[in-house]
């Protein structure tokens, strides 16, 4: 480039020329390039340019990592596309093999997976297993309808198998991973560390408290037992709970977090006061009338019946309560709530909603009239792992049509189908009379009244053994204690119990109650005092001394006659 000056010129080179012979500047070498780290820098004469990397875009100068997982790119429908610096991989999914470009099925059923008494049916990338005729289970275990069954229906949960002791009796038990009594099986969360806090073992849908604890020892938060992936079980729903919570200074937030704080804080409590019962049983009833279209969730529920059961054990239960009518009010509250939430409980169809707690055992229910029975037969875990079953309760089709197959409720049983919920309260606590009961069945098909029973209610109670009549000798030998069983139900106006359309069969064996209505039922047992063999032998042989007696002088009056 030619510059004029005064008297002469001088040449000066132009940008990207160098040397007195002006010769081309490689910027690309000597540093003077600004291209990107991501980019090819290319020499020109007298310049550069800048090119990005395949696999990023930008105008060489700045380069940013371009996704194609996010556009088109070369991998199959049955891969996965993962994006990387400048470029991307494709992996086929599980289920398929090849090189992710090209992905073809697996067919799983070549190697025998399912049962031998299962069909295998292989699909794009699994499989499934369908037990044959005549057998039931899960495709991988599969057992003869004959076994595990009542009236030829299989009775083992879908999380259950038919298996055999070394007696060869059958059984339901719970697959691997979860747990119950092999008619209702749920998934387990085992001990786990969720957002910095440890929570022990339990099952879905349950609420667990934190082990950390504030120091005045009230557990920092909960967390709800719910299915995960992989058919794996986690916690979840995290709900923190202030060191300076107490019962009478709720803080309404929804029904799930609410009860789960409740449950934390009766759990909690060495001792609950009348007015702390009053404030939980007024919450209860308050979602209960005021919410009776709406479902809560299974935690809600699981949360409701545990709190329940710290009011019995710590309140109800306790010798220093008395049966006033304030308590009264509250017992009743709570036993109508508790089923009024059972109507509302959310289920997963033919997944019934098992609940064991120290006092109470809850069994809830999809069904439909085409059921031909419905059975509840609770197992009870007392001190030192020993079980029991206190009950067997047989609900024939023709209650259940009774119930469901009314005008009124046909329109709700075609949505939601029928409920039935069973609870067995472990003693008398929310019952209490003069009389003794040991423990008390309620059935309820979620309508109310249903009384005129065609074919009754059957309540079989395993407890007494037979021993239903007897007599007990007391310390006056001319009379005993003459032991005899009712079978009775709850009058809630009268806070009482009454044997109105029940009665008991003395010849069955176990023995039964029969009620051709529904509602809370108890066996009683009455003491009568009544008189002892010896007192009737002694009347006996007075009778007979006197009638000898009488003879006699009626002989000697007829002889001086003569």
């Amino acid at each position: 480039m030619c510059v004029n000056n005064d008297g002469s010129y001088m040449c000066i080179c132009k940008p990207g020329y160098a040397t007195s012979n002006c010769t081309d500047v490689n910027e690309c070498n000597n540093g003077e390039a600004k291209c990107h780290s991501n980019a090819t820098c290319n020499n020109t004469m007298g310049n550069y340019t800048c090119t990005c990397y395949t696999g990023f875009i930008g105008d060489g100068y700045n380069c940013i990592d371009r996704n194609e997982c996010s556009a088109d790119n070369a991998c199959s429908a049955n891969a996965t596309c993962t994006n990387h610096g400048g470029g991307y991989t494709c992996t086929c999914k599980s289920g398929f093999s090849g090189d992710g470009h090209t992905c073809t099925d697996i067919n799983e059923c070549s190697s025998n997976p399912c049962h031998e008494n299962a069909y295998c049916n292989n699909t794009d990338g699994s499989y499934t297993c369908t037990c044959k005729k005549d057998y039931s289970g899960d495709g991988k275990s599969c057992q003869l309808l004959l076994h595990c069954s009542t009236n030829g229906v299989f009775e083992c949960h879908k999380y259950a198998s038919c298996v055999s002791d070394n007696n060869g009796q059958y059984s339901c038990k719970c697959n691997p991973g979860f747990q119950g009594d092999g008619t209702t099986c749920s998934g387990i969360c085992n001990l786990q560390v969720y957002q910095n806090l440890t929570f022990n073992e339990t099952q879905v849908p349950f609420v667990q408290a934190s082990n950390e604890k504030c120091s005045n020892g009230l557990s920092k938060a909960t967390a709800v037992c719910t299915p995960g992936t992989n058919g794996l079980f986690s916690f979840a729903k995290l709900k923190s709970i202030p060191c300076n919570a107490s019962l009478l200074s709720l803080e309404n937030g929804n029904a799930e977090e609410t009860t789960a704080t409740i449950q934390v804080l009766t759990s909690h409590a060495e001792n609950i006061s009348t007015s702390e019962v009053s404030v939980v049983v007024d919450y209860f009833v308050n979602i209960t009338d005021n919410n009776q279209n709406e479902t809560i969730s299974t935690a809600t529920f699981y949360s409701a019946a545990s709190i329940s059961s710290n009011l019995i054990t710590k309140f109800f239960k306790t010798p220093d309560t008395p049966n006033n009518k304030e308590n009264t009010k509250l017992r009743n509250n709570l036993v109508q709530s508790l089923t009024k939430l059972a109507r509302s409980v959310e289920l997963e169809p033919d997944d019934p909603l098992v609940v064991e707690t120290d006092t109470v055992v809850i069994k809830v229910l999809q069904s439909s009239t085409d059921t031909t029975t419905l059975r509840f037969k609770p197992v009870v875990t007392s001190g030192n792992n020993i079980t029991r079953t206190p009950v067997n309760v047989v609900l024939p089709s023709t209650v259940l049509q009774k119930a469901w197959g009314t005008t009124a409720t046909r329109a709700k049983r075609e949505t939601n189908g029928g409920r039935a919920s069973f609870m067995l309260y472990i003693d008398d606590s929310l019952f209490p009379s003069s009389s003794n009961v040991t423990t008390v069945v309620e059935i309820d098909l979620g309508v109310e009244f249903v009384t005129g029973l065609q074919d009754p209610v059957k309540i079989e109670h395993y407890d007494k053994g037979g021993t239903l009549y007897g007599q007990t000798e007391t310390e006056d030998t001319f009379t005993v204690v003459e032991t005899v069983y009712s079978c009775e139900y709850w009058d809630f106006n009268k806070n009482d119990w009454s044997s109105e359309g029940c009665c008991f069969n003395y010849t069955s064996n176990p023995p039964e109650c029969l009620c051709t209505h529904l509602t809370n039922f108890a066996l009683i047992m009455k003491n009568n005092n009544a008189p002892a063999d010896l007192a009737l032998s002694v009347i006996s042989d007075i009778g007979c001394i006197l009638s000898i007696i009488g003879l006699f002088a009626t002989i000697v009056i007829h002889a001086e006659d003569r």
